[in-house]
């Protein structure tokens, strides 16, 4: 990476996100924008568009667009690899990654920490290999890597809390925050973490070989093409269906992102023969969240069992 000040600018009122789009781009990582307030990627072909080049990324976040949130490319091509580690739904993804390295006899080296709106953890490593982007590598624990992003401190999001009555919610920003090391200066991740994510990408998912999710998505066109043409007529309930699963699968827990791709792929959908409704392509949505969320909860009963009850 390019030499650049170990701080992050902050967000402010006239600058919005731009200098901290800037800081990024000078310490070598590519960045494309995301929508305010979203993890949604503005450019439809953001992993080829994205860029460290001064006066896109300027052009990107200057004036009108300063509230444009920041995503940075993962992978071997950008040199990142970041471990997305949350806390939810009764797993520690902490706990996980904690058992992992003590199972693996692998210490991982001290790295930079960003906190996430949700109160998970992005751990940030350097990366000089390929390496896979497996959602659910471990319990609680998601990698990004080889074609994904991350959205960078200091982008934000609305959450919300119900005040003392719990009567109402309150929506308030909340912030990707860098809270230890410097991101222009990582460790290099361990060749033996690369190769068990490599390996191992579907070690904690139950039954791997029967995931309906997985089978949906199988010979599926890249989202890609589905974002130049749509649905095809004959093809639309199905396509929708396996899209939908496939994109769940890698965006689990951000249903904006989910909902936001399936719709841009409906409105270029020809509505020919006969019209294919949004009413209909939601309902495909929903149902394949129905069916990714039990293969989840049964991929986390069945990780648990496989950690041996340490979480």
């Amino acid at each position: 990476m390019m030499s650049a000040s170990n701080q992050i600018p902050e967000v402010t009122n006239e600058r919005g996100f731009l200098d901290a789009a800037l800081w990024y781009a000078a310490a070598g990582y590519r960045v494309h924008p995301l929508r305010p307030a979203s993890k949604r990627p503005i450019l439809e072909e953001w992993q080829n568009a994205a860029s460290s080049e001064r006066s896109e990324v300027a052009d990107w976040w200057s004036g009108q667009h300063k509230g444009r949130n920041i995503g940075v490319v993962t992978g071997e091509a950008n040199r990142l690899l970041v471990i997305d580690v949350d806390a939810k739904n009764g797993v520690n993804g902490m706990a996980s990654l904690s058992e992992w390295e003590r199972a693996s006899s692998i210490q991982l080296p001290e790295s930079p920490i960003v906190l996430t709106p949700s109160g998970g953890r992005h751990l940030w490593f350097r990366l000089d290999q390929s390496c896979k982007s497996p959602v659910g590598w471990l319990p609680g624990v998601d990698v990004r890597a080889d074609g994904g992003y991350v959205a960078a401190a200091p982008s934000m999001v609305w959450n919300s809390f119900q005040d003392s009555s719990m009567s109402k919610s309150e929506p308030y920003a909340a912030f990707y925050a860098l809270t230890k090391g410097a991101l222009n200066s990582l460790p290099l991740a361990p060749e033996a973490l690369v190769a068990a994510i490599n390996r191992d990408g579907g070690r904690f998912h139950a039954n791997a070989g029967n995931d309906g999710s997985r089978i949906a998505g199988k010979n599926l066109p890249h989202l890609s093409e589905f974002l130049k043409e749509g649905f095809k007529p004959g093809q639309r309930d199905n396509d929708c269906y396996r899209l939908a699963c496939s994109l769940w699968r890698q965006f689990w827990g951000d249903d904006d992102t989910v909902e936001y791709l399936i719709r841009e792929v409906w409105e270029r959908t020809p509505q020919v023969p006969d019209e294919f409704t949004w009413r209909e392509a939601f309902a495909k949505l929903n149902g394949a969240r129905a069916y990714v969320a039990q293969q989840i909860n049964a991929e986390q009963a069945a990780a648990a069992r496989m950690m041996g009850g340490h979480q």
